[in-house]
């Protein structure tokens, strides 16, 4: 259910950039800046408001692009649970004082339903 949105630029193409003649009070300043950052920059906010405007909720669905630690941490600290996609990438995750790679990781997890089956649940904290 899409409930906030935030339209992102780089500073190379856009149209309309931040002016002096811009007021800073104004939305249109407001959304300019918010355009200029990343989405990763944009996403606790967005739950933040998503959750002020009464959207009872108790985990973020993202994709692999967003899932990685510093994020995941900031929608963990605002009480929500988050599930998503993790890219293969070097990283090493903790699991009983091991450093294991993503494959063995996805060894490691249950099968969801008990049985075999390629979705996984891992509990992080």
């Amino acid at each position: 259910m899409p409930v906030d949105f935030s339209l992102l630029s780089s500073k190379k193409s856009q149209i309309n950039g931040i002016s002096s003649k811009v007021d800073k009070r104004s939305s249109g300043y407001k959304r300019r800046v918010e355009a200029l950052q990343t989405a990763p920059e944009q996403i606790p906010r967005m739950v933040e408001r998503a959750m002020n405007a009464g959207i009872d909720a108790s985990h973020v669905l993202m994709d692999s692009w967003f899932t990685y630690q510093p994020l995941v941490k900031e929608i963990k600290d605002q009480g929500l649970d988050v599930i998503g996609m993790v890219k293969n990438l070097k990283q090493r995750y903790l699991v009983n004082g091991q450093r294991v790679s993503l494959k063995e990781l996805y060894h490691l997890a249950k099968p969801t339903d008990g049985k075999k089956s390629i979705l996984r649940s891992i509990h992080t904290t």
